[in-house]
């Protein structure tokens, strides 16, 4: 296997794990906010919402290494675009299925994530948790990361 296909699928695999973590804490979040008494909860929220940034900072680290494995990978390969469409006919089989599973499930993730966090930004803005503004900010830039990264899967399945 290409020494940057394998580091593309290793980054991919590390990035699900990471996406795997970042659901969780969503639920966590959600569950919170859906209490009756979230006064009581906010330092857990926010406990919350640090964790997540730290997996964002962490996922974004690990996204930008796989951009330029991409472009490397693209070069080698004499394509444009790193999509699955240009992919298939290019590297072997067993590794187009693994990348496209994986990109599967990265996408799953991140609809997940994307559900539980426009739930939890519905329940803020209900007037649920005592620090509205500072979790309602957090969540959203949770939100927007993962419509970033959502644009970026979606290119991978072209």
């Amino acid at each position: 296997m290409n020494k940057n296909l394998k580091a593309i699928i290793d980054n991919f695999s590390q990035q699900l794990a990471l996406y795997k973590k970042m659901t969780e804490f969503s639920r966590q979040q959600l569950r919170l906010l859906g209490k009756e008494d979230t006064m009581q909860e906010t330092g857990d929220i926010n406990s919350i919402l640090k964790k997540r940034q730290e997996l964002l900072f962490d996922i974004g680290r690990l996204n930008e290494k796989n951009k330029l494995l991409q472009e490397g990978l693209k070069n080698e390969l004499g394509i444009e675009e790193f999509v699955l469409s240009h992919l298939e006919k290019k590297i072997a089989e067993e590794s187009f299925v693994e990348l496209k599973i994986l990109i599967t499930e990265l996408g799953k993730e991140l609809l997940l994530i994307n559900e539980n966090d426009t739930k939890s930004q519905s329940l803020m803005k209900k007037g649920y948790g005592s620090n509205g503004r500072k979790t309602r900010s957090g969540s959203q830039e949770a939100s927007n990361a993962y419509k970033k990264a959502m644009e970026q899967k979606y290119q991978g399945d072209e």
